[in-house]
């Protein structure tokens, strides 16, 4: 993939891996609880009060958004 770049861009790009925890946690929930994926029975709320991994609770985020939105459009009812 690398070698379709110009060679010009090559020159720039970083050589090692950048890790970006610290934008991640500041745009994650903190003491996420996602009250409509619980109440649907999508996620064990003790699991998740514990649940650590950024990963995780990013799209248990984006999961509990999705929720609010189709609850919002009446598309489902409220759990």
């Amino acid at each position: 993939m690398v070698q379709l770049l110009p060679s010009a861009a090559l020159e720039v790009l970083q050589r090692r891996k950048q890790y970006f925890k610290t934008a991640f946690a500041i745009a994650s929930p903190s003491g996420c609880r996602a009250p409509r994926c619980v109440g649907a029975g999508l996620l064990d709320g003790d699991a998740l009060a514990v649940e650590t991994d950024l990963a995780v609770l990013l799209v248990v985020a984006a999961l509990e958004r999705w929720l609010a939105g189709a609850e919002m459009k009446a598309v489902i009812t409220k759990v």
